[in-house]
């Protein structure tokens, strides 16, 4: 039978789109939930639409290959509606958008075919990152932009906001002007991706639940961040890859130690004395008392690394005294 009671997640997009009426916002950016074609966000009518890149996550429901999750978060697609996206066309992920979208009449705008997207080298300037890119639109159109963030994977996403805003059908309605982007994009805070913490030993919170971003998470800490050795705190859910994040960790060029812990506010959390069966690591109760082992385990020179779940991720910035949102 049918659930006439609505899921948390309807609840919760209901009560934004609440919100932005009573604030009478020009135009919202709503990430979907869930897949796309499906998700309760489509019920919301689009300026454009985005698909940054496919990873493989949520994968019993959305499908276990990236051309299946393509197709799925290709649902948000809508006739005349235009779609940006940093998936590459010549991928079978990119195939299956192009696929999708081709029956829904809308437009896709792939990165590197149909607009160019270029990333230079992330770095930290006294501890503020900085990843520049450069966007060249279809009519030839460049705007450069420094986003405030660490990774190319991260200044893509910003490039393709960047692309999006650039759009002729966009800027009919929402006129947002270069300068203004740069301007944007030079005070971007993510906070809990790839949020660096300076000090001695400085501290990486990231956000990283997936292989994916556990990938992104190690090249970055490799090519920007340098250290004696690293010591991961790591803790999540039990259905994600916390096993597949500590062996990214275990590959980079310098000794990694492993302290597993359990976010007391996770409702579903891995007990850490599993996660770290048949490691050399050690084992905390909650984030505090993990703190307190890195801090043992590490020199002024080494990195502390914070990953496994947002929801780690958002008591590690309390407990740092930070602030999370600005």
């Amino acid at each position: 039978g049918t659930n006439a009671c609505p899921t948390f997640f309807e609840l919760v997009t209901a009560l934004a789109l609440l919100h932005f009426a009573r604030r009478d916002v020009d135009a919202a950016v709503l990430e979907v939930g869930l897949g796309g074609r499906l998700d309760s966000t489509s019920a919301v009518p689009h300026l454009a639409s985005v698909i940054t890149q496919i990873g493989l996550d949520h994968t019993a429901i959305l499908g276990s290959t990236r051309p299946l999750i393509a197709r799925e978060k290709a649902g948000v697609a809508r006739r005349g509606v235009p779609i940006v996206t940093g998936v590459p066309r010549s991928t079978p992920a990119g195939r299956a958008i192009a696929g999708t979208a081709g029956k829904k009449g809308a437009p896709v705008l792939f990165a590197g075919s149909d607009f160019r997207l270029r990333t230079g080298e992330p770095r930290l300037a006294d501890d503020r990152p900085v990843t520049p890119v450069t966007v060249v639109a279809p009519d030839g159109e460049r705007i450069r932009l420094r986003p405030a963030v660490l990774g190319r994977a991260l200044a893509r996403d910003v490039g393709l906001a960047a692309m999006t805003l650039s759009l002729p059908r966009v800027r009919r309605k929402l006129d947002v002007p270069v300068e203004a982007m740069a301007t944007g994009a030079a005070a971007l805070a993510i906070p809990g991706r790839l949020q660096v913490i300076p000090g001695r030993p400085r501290i990486v919170v990231d956000g990283a639940h997936n292989p994916d971003s556990a990938r992104f998470l190690a090249e970055t800490i490799e090519t920007t961040l340098p250290s004696r050795k690293v010591v991961a705190i790591l803790g999540g859910g039990i259905d994600k890859g916390l096993p597949a994040i500590a062996a990214e960790l275990e590959r980079l060029d310098r000794p990694v130690r492993f302290v597993f812990t359990r976010p007391a506010t996770h409702p579903r959390a891995a007990d850490p004395e599993v996660l770290a069966d048949g490691r050399n690591a050690r084992c905390a109760p909650d984030f505090a008392a993990a703190l307190a082992l890195a801090r043992d385990l590490a020199g002024p020179d080494d990195l502390i690394v914070v990953s496994g779940s947002l929801y780690l991720a958002g008591e590690a910035l309390a407990k740092l005294s930070v602030t999370p949102l600005r």
